[in-house]
């Protein structure tokens, strides 16, 4: 009796795990954007040995990048498929929404992933020789993309502020700190290397490395270093207060916000997806987390931010982000400072509006732009006050002559008439 009194207690502690109990919670919603794959250099350093092994070019993705992203899809197939079943194993256009950045190694990526996301079954079989099925990927251009590409767009505050940044005494502390480096990367590269272009002889180093290739014994001598300076600069970019991270992130951000808030007011939309996909840029990555007041590390290939929208139920919804750096399957947990892992909606609403935006054209307005665009309106108000005025004194100018003018002709009436009494009197 003892036993089986013991059993259907630890049944009970394990259904409230398994099923949840009071506090069972359901997934509603996923936002989640993924580094490209590995790929070729964006730019070659002049002494590079390796220039003719890339045979498609700078920037493009590489086999070994497509598996990544292949194996980035089989990982969130398991878990938003086969373990949880919170999306269906078939693609459906209402369920999945998926946008690449305009470039071809993010398109090539969602291809990649998508094919071992939603390989086709049933009536979704088109070709009995090929387990691949086309997913619609949605795009913008890059110029004009502020959610994946909010550094690419044209914003000038933004280049202002990395201006500003660069008169920063640790900025200058750096560059002397790291001149040897700069100056004995110039003697090897073949080019002037300067803080700003640093990371193209470390980009080099990184993509030869996950191809398999041998980077020069020069590259290697000063290797950490090198890597120490490109990483901090570049991260540098991405660091700042509440204006960075509006302009940076506010507009994903706000995105991700709007959709949330949609699903947890019920809102039915053919717009709303229960399951959202974004390829990019490490830099999509490093934005997204600026949007969220976060520091993370360079983003490596295929590395992913995870952001999910859970209800308990009662209904209140909790925000949930997570992180898959690497290709192991491996989730780190993300927070927002003043909130804890499972952060209700709300607070994240909260905690986050600072640094999210609708319009991140008027964010990237300079300081010089905004002055002369009050001054502008400054303008305006004036010169339609003095038109006013004008007008006002001109309506009373032609009333006040129209006045005179009357009275000056009831006057004569008046002499008029009086002569003629006169006249009649004398007579």
């Amino acid at each position: 009796m003892k036993n089986l009194l013991v059993l259907v207690c630890l049944f009970k502690i394990l259904s409230l795990f398994v099923i949840g109990g009071e506090n069972a919670r359901t997934l509603k919603m996923v936002h989640l954007v993924y580094r490209h794959g590995a790929r070729s250099p964006v730019a070659f350093y002049p002494t590079n040995p390796n220039i003719n092994k890339w045979p498609d070019g700078t920037g493009r993705l590489t086999p070994i990048g497509m598996n990544l992203e292949f194996g980035l899809g089989k990982f969130l197939k398991d878990r938003y498929i086969t373990n949880t079943r919170f999306i269906n194993p078939m693609y459906l256009h209402d369920e999945v929404y998926i946008r690449s950045s305009d470039e071809d190694r993010c398109l090539q990526s969602a291809e990649s992933q998508l094919a071992a996301l939603y390989p086709p079954m049933g009536r979704q079989v088109w070709n009995q020789n090929l387990s691949w099925q086309p997913v619609p990927i949605h795009t913008v251009p890059k110029d004009k993309d502020p959610i994946l590409r909010p550094d690419g767009t044209n914003c000038p505050r933004l280049s202002e502020i990395e201006e500003e940044k660069k008169n920063e005494p640790i900025y200058k502390e750096k560059i002397k700190e790291h001149e040897n480096l700069l100056q004995y990367l110039t003697v090897y590269s073949g080019m002037n290397v300067t803080f700003d272009n640093a990371y193209i002889i470390a980009d080099d180093y990184l993509c030869e490395r996950t191809q398999n290739l041998s980077s020069p014994d020069w590259v290697l001598e000063r290797l950490n270093e090198l890597i120490d300076v490109s990483t901090w600069t570049f991260l540098n970019k991405y660091s700042g207060d509440d204006e960075v991270g509006r302009i940076l992130g506010g507009s994903f951000l706000n995105l991700i916000i709007n959709n949330m808030k949609q699903m947890s007011e019920g809102t039915k939309s053919t717009d709303l997806f229960k399951m959202n996909i974004f390829s990019g840029h490490d830099t999509s990555l490093l934005s997204l987390a600026a949007g969220l007041d976060i520091q993370m590390t360079v983003p490596p290939f295929a590395s992913c931010i995870m952001l999910e929208l859970h209800a308990d139920e009662s209904n209140n919804y909790y925000v949930e982000m997570q992180y898959r750096n690497d290709s192991s399957g491996t989730l780190y947990p993300l927070e927002l400072k003043e909130c804890q892992f499972s952060c209700p909606l709300q607070a994240f609403i909260s905690l986050t509006k600072n640094r999210v935006t609708d319009n991140q054209a008027k964010e990237c307005m300079t300081t010089d732009s905004s002055k002369a665009s009050k001054k502008y309106l400054v303008q305006k108000i004036y010169l339609i006050m003095i038109s006013l005025l004008l007008a006002s004194t001109i309506i009373l100018l032609v009333f006040v002559t129209w006045y005179l003018c009357k009275s000056r002709r009831s006057k004569n009436v008046y002499l008029d008439e009086e002569k003629n009494q006169l006249m009649l009197d004398e007579e």
